[in-house]
């Protein structure tokens, strides 16, 4: 059973999410907040795995609390909670450290498996967030492209492309000659280096 937390300021989602996740066989929702302040006083007495967070939150901000989460463990999983797939806010949050994102219009259903495949280390990437990244990465004073460990390699490079180009993650597996589980692989190893980044110009711990 994989244990998670929610905070969504608005009463109605935060039922639904609660009530739809215990429904389910493999998650249980052991905690729920309002907000972030909540969540984090609380922490220490919460056992989790995984953390549904909304965004736009009143007082510390969806990205904040990641940030807040992140000094006390990089163990948490974040999922984003967002209305828009395609904004800079959650450009953000990925960059900040959450591992993946849902849109509050899924279906229930498509949530559950969305949450499930994240879980397993799928990390969700559309074609915005992989323009945003190429754009971050091409405006380092080094090449964007590169054989080490603080930019993207030539493969993470060319499935970014795909994905810019419109390519759904099967048909970049397709065109590359991967697997589609190596190419969520790369979504994973990219954001990595995308939140490497982001802290070490952040000096947040």
């Amino acid at each position: 059973m994989i244990n998670v937390v929610i905070v969504e300021d608005n009463n109605t989602i935060r039922e639904g999410l609660i009530e739809f996740i215990n429904d389910t066989n493999k998650f249980r929702c052991v905690a729920d907040f309002s907000d972030c302040e909540g969540l984090i006083e609380n922490l220490p007495s919460i056992k989790t795995d995984l953390i549904l967070m909304d965004i736009e939150l009143p007082g510390i901000s969806g990205i904040e609390g990641i940030i807040k989460l992140k000094q006390f463990t990089e163990e948490y999983k974040i999922i984003i909670l967002t209305i828009y797939s395609e904004s800079e806010n959650l450009f953000e949050a990925l960059a900040s450290g959450a591992v993946g994102y849902i849109e509050k219009k899924t279906p229930p259903s498509q949530m559950v498996k969305v949450i499930e495949e994240i879980s397993e280390g799928k990390s969700p990437m559309n074609s915005f967030i992989g323009r945003k990244i190429l754009s971050h990465f091409s405006k380092r004073k080094s090449a964007p492209v590169k054989r080490n460990n603080d930019a993207l390699d030539k493969n993470e490079y060319d499935v970014l492309k795909n994905l810019v180009n419109g390519n759904s993650p099967k048909a970049i597996a397709d065109k590359l000659q991967i697997s589609s589980d190596s190419v969520h692989n790369h979504f994973q190893n990219i954001y990595k280096k995308l939140q490497a980044d982001f802290y070490s110009k952040n000096l947040v711990f």
